[in-house]
């Protein structure tokens, strides 16, 4: 949401700047929702993924910080990661949006969108290992990617979006 909001003011500022004001904004909302239901903030660590599509400048931005990946598709089917997993010394270890170092690992991309077609936002549920860019083709490529999801533990959600020419 805050992506969204502030996106004109975003774009033309500095990653440092950005990355802060992000970290500080929802620090404060995961202070707020554990006060507010009473719980520690710890119950609403969350690994972060977000993108912000602009089709008037054809530019495209996203944030990430954690396990999860992000990837593109181009008009010739070809698929890209834009930004891996970060996990930490075992594989379900990773920085969380109320870890200490959280500002010192979210990353900020940005880009035009030349030949993208899709961008995929995956959790680290989708694939095996650290990343298995097999299933990410899979989702890619099928119309009902719930078709090929396996019943796990882990979640599995995604977000699959699509850029008209």
């Amino acid at each position: 949401h805050f992506l969204l909001e502030h996106y004109e003011d975003i774009r033309h500022s500095d990653e440092e700047d950005v990355s802060y004001n992000l970290m500080c904004r929802i620090e404060k909302e995961i202070l707020e929702k554990s006060q507010e239901y009473g719980l520690d903030k710890q119950e609403f660590a969350s690994t972060l993924l977000g993108l912000v599509i602009d089709t008037s400048s054809e530019a495209y931005y996203m944030i990430h910080l954690g396990d999860g990946l992000i990837a593109v598709q181009d008009e010739k089917e070809n698929i890209y990661q834009l930004s891996e997993p970060e996990n930490g010394r075992k594989l379900k270890e990773t920085i969380l949006s109320t870890s200490e170092t959280a500002l010192k690992h979210l990353r900020i991309c940005h880009g035009h969108l030349n030949k993208i077609r899709q961008f995929i936002l995956v959790s680290d549920g989708i694939y095996t290992g650290y990343y298995d860019m097999e299933k990410i083709e899979e989702i890619f490529r099928n119309e009902n990617p719930h078709d090929i999801l396996k019943e796990s533990d882990d979640d599995q959600a995604y977000i699959k979006i699509g850029i008209s020419e």
